[in-house]
């Protein structure tokens, strides 16, 4: 029978080996793999007693299909039936031939299968190598791999940490910042998994430097991490893709096939690519849990966090994640001078430190450290609400507070340009207090008679000469032009507001009359396209534009 010839044999293995180089490749390592000590035959015999009862299956069924199919013929390969006609001997049942034949199958480097008939060929099973290469990446090595994906996927962003390794590797900063958590600390699938990445984020949450000092600005950071599930799910992808990438291209752990030519190689980059595929599509769609940090009790630090799931609809994670935050509120983009004055009495008003007023650093600097106070995007919200407020009485205003007097008070009127940039002097003032101010200067107005302003009517010197009263004469300049060059590549509505809310209104606010245009100069040596131009017209005519080329 094929199945106890004996290959083992060096003599018989080399005769082989020699008559099957005439059909050219090199037949040795399908020998060793088929019978020799050591081999992967051996090593699957050893998995199982039942295996071994039977007279070693895996190694009799490996000398089978190699008897069978190594010298080729109109047909490639034998079947399951023949391999049992070569295999069992009375008494034995094909049971548990059939087991061994299904586990070299995934084993053996060079064993094929195609439409159910087995053969051995001298190059290797490239599914059979991407298995064995797969399983021989550490955890670190996935991981890594996630990370760098990661960080290529978010690029040059400021304000995203990508899984940091320590809570020292968060900067502490006033302004809002994202830490996506490293594949390790992932959020629990099911109930009796730890939530490694909520005690993640409150390590970072807490401390700065080290784990002695710390941090300042808690309410600027917010979370990202994935489920457990979805890891698992993407390290497999990953194993996978650095197998095949490391048959097309090697590594540091193995070389790159040489061998990869025709079929091999279109099946290598099929599979590459898939790989890579499966690995990006798995990246998006597990991280994309927001954990927010909430604090119930603003005396106590002890921090919890409110987590939600996004829909994976695209690729961006950080804008679609941001998109996220502020649906929930997470992060404020515009808050109402009533529900911003309700948290300005229950935690600032009520301070003896703040009764009567607060600069505007200052409370920036407290927004930003406290959890329990609203997050708000950026200073320019702020900026927006007090505006809103102080023109609705909800709150005073003052350019700065020196000497027992409050500069440039304002309340219950319209402040033109306001900005709450860092360093500013300028106060928030308690409302209770803006209205004894304002009661105080209107009761001082009323005190002080007005300067009686000449008549025009009335006459001087000669009753038949009329005085004539010349126009007032301006103090300053007429006609105002503010032009500011934008950096197309840049995001620029934020100083297009800045030219609106600071320049143009205090402009308005002292009686001016303003007007805003934006104007778009472009210039092409060799001309724009015809299509370039009836697109920006068209364009120009849906927005009430005017156009003009030349």
């Amino acid at each position: 029978m094929p199945a106890n010839l004996t290959l083992a044999d060096p003599a018989l293995a080399d005769e082989f080996t020699r008559l099957l180089a005439r059909s050219g490749g090199n037949w040795d390592p399908v020998v060793q793999e088929i019978d020799s000590h050591g081999s992967r035959t051996e090593q699957i015999d050893r998995s199982s007693q039942g295996f071994i009862e039977v007279g070693n299956a895996a190694r009799r069924i490996a000398r089978t299909i190699f008897l069978g199919s190594a010298t080729g013929g109109a047909v490639k390969g034998i079947t399951n039936r023949q391999i049992h006609l070569g295999v069992v001997e009375p008494g034995q049942g094909v049971a548990v031939y059939n087991d061994a034949l299904n586990r070299m199958t995934g084993d053996l480097y060079f064993l094929y299968n195609l439409n159910d008939r087995y053969y051995f060929h001298t190059q290797e099973n490239l599914n059979k190598v991407a298995i064995d290469r797969a399983a021989e990446y550490t955890e670190e090595d996935i991981h890594a791999e996630i990370v760098s994906r990661l960080e290529r996927a978010i690029g040059r962003d400021p304000s995203v940490q990508v899984c940091p390794t320590s809570p020292s590797a968060v900067k502490d900063s006033e302004t809002i910042q994202y830490v996506i958590l490293h594949p390790q600390a992932s959020l629990p699938s099911r109930e009796k998994e730890m939530d490694i990445a909520s005690d993640t984020a409150r390590k970072i949450l807490t401390y700065s430097a080290d784990d002695e000092r710390q941090r300042t600005f808690r309410n600027t950071l917010l979370f990202i991490a994935a489920r457990q599930d979805n890891i698992r799910e993407l390290r497999n992808f990953v194993k996978n893709y650095l197998a095949w990438n490391s048959i097309m291209n090697g590594d540091i752990l193995h070389g790159a096939l040489t061998n990869l030519e025709g079929a091999r190689l279109d099946q290598t980059t099929e599979n590459l690519e898939s790989a890579e595929d499966a690995v990006t599509t798995a990246i998006f769609k597990a991280y994309r849990w927001t954990l927010t940090p909430t604090q119930a009790d603003p005396q106590t630090n002890a921090y919890d966090f409110s987590i939600a799931d996004t829909k994976v609809d695209d690729r961006r994670i950080i804008s679609r994640l941001r998109d996220k935050f502020i649906e929930d509120d997470a992060i404020v983009t515009k808050i109402a001078p009533e529900i911003f004055a309700a948290q300005l009495q229950q935690y600032i008003w009520s301070s003896d430190a703040y009764q009567e007023h607060i600069g505007l650093d200052t409370l920036t600097e407290l927004m930003a450290q406290n959890v329990y106070m609203p997050r708000l995007r950026d200073r320019s919200v702020l900026a927006m609400c007090i505006r809103d407020g102080v023109q609705a009485g909800t709150f005073g205003y003052a350019s700065a507070y020196e000497d027992s007097d409050y500069r440039n008070f304002r309340f219950e009127e319209q402040i033109g340009g306001l900005r709450v940039v860092e360093g500013s002097a300028a106060v928030l003032i308690n409302p209770e207090m803006a209205k004894l101010l304002k009661e105080e200067k209107e009761k001082q107005q009323k005190s002080d008679p007005p300067e009686s302003a000449p008549d025009p009517e009335k006459q001087t010197g000669d009753d038949s000469t009329p005085v004539v009263v010349e126009p007032p004469q301006a103090q300053g300049p007429t006609h105002v032009v503010v032009t500011k060059a934008l950096q197309l590549e840049l995001p620029f509505m934020e100083e297009i507001e800045t030219l609106q809310d600071e320049i143009a209104r205090t402009l308005q606010a002292d009686g001016g009359n303003v007007k805003i245009e934006i104007t778009v100069t472009a210039n092409k040596s060799d001309g724009f396209s015809e299509n370039t131009t009836r697109a920006v017209k068209q364009n120009s005519e849906h927005l009430n534009a005017e156009f003009k080329s030349d």
